[in-house]
């Protein structure tokens, strides 16, 4: 099992993986999820088990030989804030001889299946919804809870979109079919 950081062309992710190695199935896997151009530098893995703790062993739960790649990361800025330049190994280029699919497009021999579940967090108040219309793999409900709890507590602490009244506002989570899979309220936590 290892652990990447690959900067894209939208910014750094954080990936789990069964591969031994970043080899061209490796590569082939990320550029069927339009990742066809990045960066990539090892993480050692015992040090990706400390940085994200509960979320790197519920990842890694839900890896398995034939689900072989796992996003454990996608904000990128939280991603460079947990790891130094000098924790990770060298940096390994790769870019695909042609492009292969627009980001976000699912395989052609698999049309409307993911690999890895979407959700989409939103912001509302019952009456106005703020939309986060690009979305975010994660590995499933629980992984999409964490994120949406840390988002609540940074709106409360005024660490994102500061200046702005939360009350009566909740972080709703939306799943790839548009079913709604939880809301936490912003400022009861």
């Amino acid at each position: 099992m290892k652990t990447y950081m690959i900067m894209t062309d939208t910014g750094p992710i954080v990936v789990l993986t069964s591969h031994a190695s970043l080899d061209k199935s490796l590569a082939d896997r990320l550029g069927a999820k339009g990742i066809d151009k990045f960066l990539a530098c090892e993480i050692p893995i015992d040090l990706a088990k400390q940085r994200y703790g509960t979320h790197f062993s519920i990842v890694k739960d839900n890896l398995r030989e034939s689900d072989d790649l796992r996003v454990l990361d996608e904000d990128g800025v939280r991603a460079f804030k947990l790891f130094r330049f000098d924790e990770l190994g060298p940096v390994t280029p790769y870019e695909a001889a042609a492009r292969r699919q627009t980001r976000g497009a699912a395989p052609s021999h698999e049309p409307d299946k993911s690999e890895i579940p979407h959700y989409f967090i939103h912001l509302t108040n019952g009456r106005q919804v703020l939309n986060n219309h690009q979305g975010i793999d994660l590995p499933g409900a629980a992984a999409a809870r964490d994120v949406a709890l840390k988002l609540a507590h940074d709106l409360r602490q005024g660490e994102a979109m500061p200046g702005w009244k939360w009350e009566g506002w909740f972080v709703e989570i939306v799943d790839e079919h548009g079913d709604k899979v939880d809301e936490i309220p912003i400022t009861a936590l």
